[in-house]
């Protein structure tokens, strides 16, 4: 009744969370929002143009038991690169990993933390990946048929990452996102068991890193294919707008209930909850930075993801529901 005599009132906006911006009364994380993306991405520019420190690696004897093909290493920040390509693909990728360190940083407060060990292998020439497979030690035939089917991959019981894919931009985009999976377990103890904080905030970030989304775990509704007609081919489209997507599947009638999306699983995991949940991280690290640590902090620790959420945010599912629409029409 008060902003219907004066639409201006700052004490009524305040009172409900909104803020100024511009010449328009928002969500408060609509104004943070925009601070937080422009530190983002100043953050990253900086990591790509700040000088490259990384150092030749050897291949050791246990990297010579599954190739005797290494032609380039390197290592950075306790990330080694091996490549059976040229040397700029060790360049390239070792150099990706400093960025997505800082990224990481900026994005969810926390500094990279890198295993003893962590590796990622370059096996992308013909025939290579087939042989290389074949000479992993320790490995079922279940083990060995699941990263014959990836184009890149975990190692089984070590903190490898091997990747197989050919296109300079999707196995950059691959490594990325590896590389921040390893950093949000490490971090935060997030595995492939929470569905929508692995891909919502693994695309998320590798999206503001690469400018692309190419490497999706989950298999569920619309997830297969990348023909131009199929749910998946459209969010492909350099022209595509995921939060723009995202708006109208929570918009949809009947709208998704936010809490469901929260508890499906990886394989189940279909297009609508993969851009719930990349909204939803957006959300977090834009608009409630001071929350989101937080909320992956206590989902790794065994916190449903509801209860962490709502603990942090102070907000109950429907009220977040209604937030993160309203934070999607705003956001420009």
């Amino acid at each position: 009744e008060i902003l219907a005599v004066d639409p201006d009132d700052e004490s009524v906006h305040r009172l409900m969370g909104e803020a100024r911006l511009e010449d328009r009364w928002v969500l408060v994380e609509t104004a943070t929002g925009k601070t937080r993306r422009a530190a983002l991405k100043a953050a990253i520019e900086a990591a790509k143009t700040a000088p490259a420190k990384s150092n030749p690696a050897t291949p050791t004897d246990e990297d010579k038991v599954l190739s005797e093909a290494w032609k380039c290493g390197t290592e950075v920040e306790n990330v080694r690169v091996l490549a059976t390509g040229d040397a700029s693909q060790c360049e390239t990728l070792s150099n990706a990993c400093r960025i997505t360190g800082a990224a990481f940083q900026s994005a969810l407060g926390s500094p990279p933390k890198f295993a003893e060990g962590f590796c990622l292998y370059i096996v992308a020439g013909n025939g290579e990946k087939e042989a290389f497979i074949g000479k992993i030690p320790g490995l079922d035939d279940a083990q060995r048929g699941v990263l014959k089917r990836t184009i890149g991959g975990g190692i089984p019981g070590t903190w490898k990452i091997a990747l197989f894919e050919p296109d300079p931009k999707r196995l950059l985009d691959c490594g990325v996102r590896h590389t921040l999976a390893h950093l949000l377990f490490n971090s935060f103890k997030i595995t492939t068991s929470h569905a929508w904080v692995f891909e919502g905030f693994g695309l998320y970030l590798t999206r503001e890193i690469c400018g692309t989304r190419f490497t999706w775990f989950c298999s569920g509704k619309g997830v297969t294919g990348e023909g131009k007609n199929s749910p998946r081919g459209k969010l492909m489209v350099a022209t595509s707008n995921w939060m723009n997507e995202a708006l109208q599947t929570l918009t949809h009638d009947p709208a998704p209930d936010l809490a469901k999306v929260l508890e499906v699983d990886l394989p189940a995991m279909g297009v609508d909850d993969l851009l719930i949940s990349y909204a939803l991280a957006a959300y977090l690290v834009e608009g409630r930075p001071e929350a989101a640590p937080a909320v992956l902090k206590g989902i790794g620790e065994g916190v449903k993801s509801v209860e962490a959420l709502q603990s942090a945010l102070g907000l109950s599912m429907p009220e977040l529901q209604a937030h993160l629409i309203q934070w999607l029409k705003e956001r420009k």
